[in-house]
C-alpha cells in the first residue's frame, strides 16, 4: 500500500519504496488520502483507491480489500520464490540453496 499525499509524493523514503516494489514486481495498492497533481506521482502507481474525507469510505475501503484479496494464492506463491530467489542471490549463489526442478 502506498499513501498518496503531498507529503509522500515528494518524500524520497517513499520514493524509494516505489522503486523497490517496482523493481521487485510487487503489488502497490495506491490510496488516495489526500488529492495531489496527477504529474506528482511516480508514473507507474496507477489504479488509485480514493480515501479521501469526502470519499464513500464503505465503498472505497470494500474496493481497497478486494484489490488485495486478488490473486492472492499468485501473490503468496511468488513473494516465497523470490523470497528464496533473492536468499540464493545474497548466499553467492550457493547450489544447496537453488530451488529444485519440482519447486519450480
Amino acid at each position: 500500500m502506498f499513501i498518496i499525499s503531498p507529503d509522500s509524493v515528494v518524500s524520497e523514503i517513499c520514493t524509494l519504496e516505489i522503486e523497490h516494489s517496482i523493481q521487485h514486481d510487487k503489488r502497490l495498492v495506491p490510496v488516495v488520502w489526500r488529492d495531489v497533481e496527477d504529474d506528482q506521482v511516480h508514473t507507474l502507481v496507477h489504479n488509485w483507491v480514493f480515501l479521501r474525507e469526502e470519499d464513500d469510505f464503505e465503498a472505497s475501503l470494500e474496493f481497497f480489500i478486494g484489490s488485495l484479496d486478488t490473486n492472492l494464492e499468485y501473490v503468496r506463491e511468488r513473494t516465497h520464490l523470490l523470497t528464496r530467489a533473492i536468499n540464493w542471490d545474497q548466499n553467492n549463489r550457493i547450489r544447496e540453496l537453488a530451488l529444485s526442478r519440482q519447486e519450480l
